[in-house]
């Protein structure tokens, strides 16, 4: 593959990243028969077909979620802190799917610390953390749906490539991964329409490396799902509570990455497409 750092050849797929419903999904379809968690597992999905209820069909584990956000409380000042939270299910047991991790130089070497880097690197965590999930499904299987039909190459059936969705409220994430990058800035010499270069362009890049890495190492699209900031509570409340943790406002030792409290999930349908004959509920854009 081309390096991302060609201003004019990359990722083949970056402007087919979005995530949008199709017409199937009606405005009185019940929120809660569209995303769901396994009770199973415990993971995030959106179901891929309308059903009559949450017992009406076995959930289908075809488009999993992985929520993210960030949050650098004194964004931009030389002694701000940064934290990243990452919601990809309901549990906060061990193993936690539900987790707040601070930024420290290991994480991000860069001197500044902003809100837009965090949110980004919350959506390369997010992927991070689900191809940790799956490699650890395929050593340890169990009787979880999604674990026996669709973590395992071998048992996905041609035509059900699988599907990671990376929800976050960010724009600059989202609009940047799905636009900005691919229509914009590689057509451009890496510069905006203002001829300026780009904010954050290195971890853009390395969101987009570890986007390609993984749908080869585990055979699955990726794209991005722009939701509104209030209904992306979990993740929020975990990049809030992760700066506390940040090595750089305190002297001994920072908390390990660890648990956060469940917040009531909720989300909202946003860009609705408008193909016909579609027998699934998301499509790439």
């Amino acid at each position: 593959m081309a390096s991302p750092y060609n201003p004019h050849i990359g990722s083949q797929d970056s402007n087919k990243l979005t995530f949008r419903f199709r017409p199937l999904l009606r405005r009185d379809f019940p929120i809660k028969d569209v995303i769901t968690s396994c009770p199973t597992c415990h993971r995030f999905v959106a179901v891929s077909k309308p059903h009559g209820g949450p017992n009406s069909a076995p959930v289908s584990h075809h488009y999993q979620l992985v929520f993210t956000d960030g949050a650098c409380p004194s964004n931009g000042s030389p002694n701000a802190t940064a934290g990243l939270g990452i919601a990809y299910g309901t549990s906060t047991s061990v193993p936690t799917q539900q987790l707040y991790i601070p930024v420290d130089d290991a994480l991000d070497p860069s001197e500044k610390r902003t809100n837009q880097r965090a949110k980004l690197l919350a959506a390369i965590e997010g992927l991070e953390r689900l191809a940790a999930d799956t490699q650890a499904i395929l050593c340890a299987p169990s009787d979880c749906l999604y674990e026996s039909q669709y973590a395992r190459p071998s048992r996905v059936q041609p035509g059900a490539r699988r599907s990671w969705i990376v929800a976050t409220d960010s724009k600059h994430v989202v609009c940047g991964m799905t636009d900005w990058l691919p229509n914009i800035w590689k057509h451009n010499g890496m510069r905006t329409m203002e001829g300026k270069t780009p904010a954050n362009l290195d971890l853009f890049f390395k969101l987009e490396d570890t986007i390609a890495r993984y749908k080869s190492d585990f055979n699955v699209d990726i794209g991005f799902w722009l939701i509104p900031r209030e209904f992306n509570g979990i993740a929020r409340a975990a990049a809030v509570r992760a700066p506390v943790a940040s090595p750089r406002c305190r002297s001994d030792e920072p908390e390990p990455r660890g648990l956060v409290g469940y917040v009531p999930f909720r989300v909202v349908l946003t860009r609705v497409s408008f193909l016909q004959q579609s027998p699934c509920m998301f499509e790439h854009v």
